[in-house]
């Protein structure tokens, strides 16, 4: 869902009238409204995540305009067919894995860990 921009971010919920419009900012860096492209790829924190993982695997990246734009030169990276399922299965694991951690940050009140999320990404 997120891919296609479908997902509940602040921002949708304030165009669609349920959260006050003083609250569009992305709950992570508390900068910029909190949309699609931001909360996955743009926002800094989450940017570094992505580049983490990218240069664990001992590859180089450009950051796409947007995460349709980062799945499609994710999933040309790897060609073989079982490397690819896997490669396919972590981008989705990340992408969830930065969902489950707003909503941690929104709901729970809690603070990121970086650290701690990288480490349960790659294990």
């Amino acid at each position: 869902m997120a891919i296609i921009n479908k997902i509940n971010t602040r921002s949708m919920l304030v165009k669609r009238g349920i959260l006050d419009t003083s609250a569009p900012n992305c709950p992570i860096c508390l900068v910029e409204e909190e949309m699609v492209d931001h909360l996955f790829i743009h926002c800094y924190k989450h940017w570094l995540i992505w580049s983490k993982i990218i240069n664990w695997c001992g590859l180089a990246w450009c950051c796409p305009r947007n995460l349709a734009n980062l799945f499609s030169q994710w999933d040309s990276l790897v060609y073989e067919k079982f490397q690819k399922k896997a490669w396919v299965m972590l981008f989705f694991f990340v992408a969830w894995s930065m969902w489950l951690l707003r909503n941690d940050v929104i709901f729970k009140q809690k603070i990121p860990n970086y650290d701690t999320l990288f480490f349960l990404i790659v294990t």
